[in-house]
């Protein structure tokens, strides 16, 4: 079973990597996520005691922050009393941050205040100060010792500000802890705008719907809502559920969910996607998909888990900060004793002990373990809101990496929608007339071909004696005509000979009184702007463009040469169109782009699958890494933006935070950095690093 709560109160990234360790650690947890960006935690059981879990991981999540609590995010707000100890906890945190700040300041003030004293009363008012101020740190510090977290930034800090009370420098251990203090506050305050900026999809998820019930309208939950029931949405409100329109028009804005900022004018028998909110207008909606399956419920859900799937490098940190802050300690250890020892220098060993103390407090690597994934969460929400969702952190790094680009071709490149080219009569036949007696006949059939020549039925000529000869044609009598219209060897079955016009995407042979009058030629066109993203793609540094397609030889070169591809391979099954793919593949990090239940195997297949999430199959969308909400390939080249964006951000962080501590490190034992520089090498490189991954935009 799969649970999903938030961690309110949640303070420590390196807190949260240690959590998600301990609570794996439970025989029935089969997985555990903590993201520190959104403060969730996912976890997949196969025990369904939900209070026995509930129980022990609080327990753990206590043991490393005192004031963090599970809260269950699904009783928010159907429960009160859940969602009166949640407004508690969210108060009790503010508070508890309030005191500490008033705490500090007031330290602050006493400490100012012994620097018009000398002798006992100075000193005693210095350490008035100091007890003050490193009270909370010294509370966090004791926690986490007694959850096996010794080397944490509050225990080293404690340690490095006693060394130097000890030493005779309590105005600098003083110093230090009030830069400390007001770098938390500046870190909370930059952490949680981020959390907001790239937490505001959330507000998609509708609240209620108006369901029809004996007559009258009743507000329900969008989860209780059923197949073909019919809601009301009303001006304002957004969209709870997927559906058709059975009545009412309006003007409706789908920016939350496509990124298309353009409001577009619906009406009955038009589909409404739910997400998107009714500008004005009052509509009457058949729902069509469950809550659980609409476009709103799976945007969230791919958005929400894509921290989960971590990259590489997220990955990598992780193992890194394990490292990483005992390596440090140890070189303290070395500064501290075994270099003067080597240099013979143990008479200055209170300089040494000094300069060590600088170590403990520039270890903490809270600066790398806050700010990558918040990179990489930045970025997906940013994709998000243009209408790009990626369905995880990993999907970015690997999309970056990408040097060739394959496509589907119909539906993809092209509207998928037919239209009329061009009829060729044959001699002593008429163009109008063929096309007249066509439409007439195709307005009875469902098939895409004949919605498109049904479209040129201006005579409303009447039929008698139809026939649908499936997957061949269909024939019947039109004013007093016979008529065949269909494939060439479905005229040739009736004993009419055609000439040969395959290859034209679409080609409707027509037959009248048994003698061949002519050929209705159709093709799709080209999306509007494809040719323009292939050039896009081109610019940033995709240099092979291909085309995959099942269609016939010329409409697909056709395409191809319109859209400035460099290949196109054409007449392939599903599996051939996989076998191309490894092709391509064998030198080559490639994205493929389809929309169709037959592009999912090669979706799969591809180093990033992207399916078009308006016109795409359901099949399709599940198959993919990225999804394009709306109808447009611009957004694939914003995609790589976005990608690209996040992993100039990644390494700048981190080269940024490891060369901070480097140097510092290096003037600590030279003797030129003094203890509020590691603190400025530890909380301010972390303010600045947090700082920096909001950074992640595009154009």
């Amino acid at each position: 079973m799969k649970f999903k709560y938030t961690l309110e109160g949640l303070d420590c990234a390196n807190c949260a990597e240690k959590m998600q360790s301990a609570i794996a650690k439970l025989h029935y947890v089969q997985t555990v996520v903590i993201t520190f960006a959104d403060k969730r935690l996912r976890v997949e059981m196969n025990d369904d005691d939900e209070l026995r879990f509930l129980a022990e991981a609080q327990k753990i999540v206590s043991g490393y922050e005192q004031n963090c609590r599970i809260v269950q995010e699904e009783d928010a707000f159907a429960d009160i009393n859940v969602h009166n100890n949640y407004s508690m906890h969210h108060h009790h945190h503010e508070n508890k941050n309030q005191l500490y700040n008033i705490i500090g300041v007031t330290a602050v003030g006493v400490f100012l205040l012994s620097l018009l004293f000398k002798g006992q009363i100075r000193l005693v008012l210095e350490i008035a100060s100091y007890c003050a101020i490193v009270w909370p740190i010294l509370l966090e510090a004791y926690n986490n010792i007694k959850s096996g977290d010794i080397f944490d930034e509050n225990f080293l800090l404690i340690v490095a500000s006693l060394g130097a009370m000890l030493l005779g420098d309590t105005p600098e251990a003083i110093e230090v802890l009030a830069l400390f203090r007001i770098g938390k506050f500046f870190e909370d305050r930059a952490i949680t705008r981020s959390r907001r900026s790239i937490s505001a999809l959330a507000t998609m998820r509708p609240d209620k719907a108006h369901i029809s019930l004996n007559g009258a309208w009743i507000d329900a939950k969008p989860e209780s809502v059923k197949t073909g029931d019919i809601i009301q949405v009303r001006t304002g409100e957004r969209v709870p559920l997927d559906g058709e329109i059975t009545a009412g028009e309006g003007v409706v804005d789908k920016s939350a969910i496509t990124g298309e900022s353009k409001p577009e004018f619906i009406e009955s028998g038009n589909e409404i996607v739910s997400g998107s909110v009714l500008i004005n207008g009052l509509l009457e909606v058949r729902v069509t998909r469950p809550y659980s399956q609409s476009t709103v419920a799976r945007i969230l859900d791919m958005v929400e888990n894509a921290p989960a799937n971590k990259a590489d490098t997220e990955r990598f940190i992780s193992k890194f900060a394990k490292i990483y802050t005992p390596f440090v300690i140890g070189c303290a250890f070395i500064v501290a004793f075994i270099v003067p020892l080597v240099l013979g220098d143990l008479g200055n060993i209170r300089t040494w002990l000094k300069y060590s103390l600088n170590f403990l407090v520039i270890s903490c690597p809270c600066a790398i373990v806050i700010s990558i994934p918040l990179c990489y969460f930045a970025g997906i929400g940013q994709a998000a809101r243009k209408g790009i969702l990626f369905k995880g952190a990993y999907v970015l790094e690997r999309l970056r990496k990408c040097n060739t680009a394959v496509f589907d071709k119909t539906g993809t490149l092209t509207d998928g929608s037919l239209k009329l080219l061009e009829v060729k009569a044959a001699e002593g036949f008429d163009s109008e007339n063929i096309l007249a007696l066509a439409s007439a006949l195709e307005k009875n059939s469902n098939h895409p071909i004949a919605k498109a020549i049904a479209i040129a039925d201006t005579q409303k000529y009447e039929v008698v004696d139809y026939k649908d000869t499936i997957g061949k044609g269909i024939s019947g009598i039109v004013e007093g005509k016979s008529v065949f219209v269909g494939s060439r060897r479905f005229l040739e079955e009736n004993g009419i000979v055609a000439p040969d016009y395959s290859g034209i995407f679409a080609a409707q042979y027509v037959a009248i009184e048994n003698q061949y009058a002519g050929v209705i030629l159709l093709q799709d066109t080209v999306k509007q702007g494809a040719a323009k993203a292939f050039a896009e793609l081109r610019h940033r540094g995709i240099n092979r463009l291909s085309i995959l397609s099942g269609d016939q030889r010329q409409a697909v070169e056709t395409v191809a040469k319109e859209v400035g591809a460099d290949e196109a391979a054409y007449e392939l099954l599903p599996e051939q169109k996989v076998e191309q793919l490894a092709r391509l593949t064998r030198n080559a990090s490639v994205i493929y782009t389809g929309d169709g239940i037959n592009d999912a195997p090669v979706l799969v297949r591809a180093d990033v699958g992207v399916s078009m999430g308006q016109l795409g199959s359901d099949i399709a969308i599940e198959a993919s890494d990225i999804v394009l909400m709306r109808d447009d390939l611009s957004l694939l080249p914003t995609a790589i933006d976005i990608a690209r964006s996040v992993r100039k951000r990644v390494v700048e962080a981190l080269t940024f935070a490891l060369c901070v501590k480097l140097i510092v490190m290096i003037m600590s034992v030279l003797g030129y950095a003094p203890l509020w520089l590691a603190v400025f090498a530890d909380t301010g490189v972390t303010i600045i690093c947090v700082l920096n991954a909001l950074r992640v935009r595009v154009k």
